[in-house]
């Protein structure tokens, strides 16, 4: 049987401000400013390209795994997630070359931990954002009871 095929396309527009600052626009959403950062004589304090880029793979792996959690009936207090990409100089120029993302996450009852960590393995596995990157990406869970 064929899978139907299904494409969505995101847009967004960037405009130059002043110095090594840009405003990001998106239909239906606030506008975000980004400059070069620090690191490349651009802006502390103002949200980089990089830091996009780390962000979006950590909030991929949450978004996913409440994916996986709610069609599992998986019930938990709370998931947090801190993620953290390592950008070096290879011999295609700076790349990151691997993310980490470790999670933190209580749930109800200690006879769910399997299906927490499975859960959080699936949404290593499905993040579409991970799957678009050449960084090795890796998630590490920390499941506790909550008391």
């Amino acid at each position: 049987m064929a899978k139907a095929s299904r494409q969505f396309i995101y847009e967004n527009e960037v405009v130059w401000l002043e110095e090594k600052k840009g405003k990001i626009s998106a239909s239906q959403r606030p506008d975000l400013v980004v400059a070069t950062p620090a690191e490349f004589h651009g802006h502390s304090g103002i949200w980089t390209p990089e830091d996009f880029l780390v962000a979006s793979v950590n909030s991929c792996i949450m978004t996913t795994f409440l994916f996986f959690a709610y069609r599992q009936g998986l019930r938990f207090r709370s998931f947090r997630s801190r993620a953290q990409g390592v950008l070096e100089r290879t011999d295609l120029g700076f790349m990151f070359s691997r993310i980490k993302v470790k999670v933190f996450l209580k749930i109800e009852a200690q006879e769910t931990i399997e299906q927490a960590e499975a859960a959080v393995k699936a949404a290593e596995k499905d993040c579409l954002i991970s799957r678009s990157l050449k960084s090795e990406v890796t998630v590490e869970p920390e499941i506790v009871k909550e008391e």
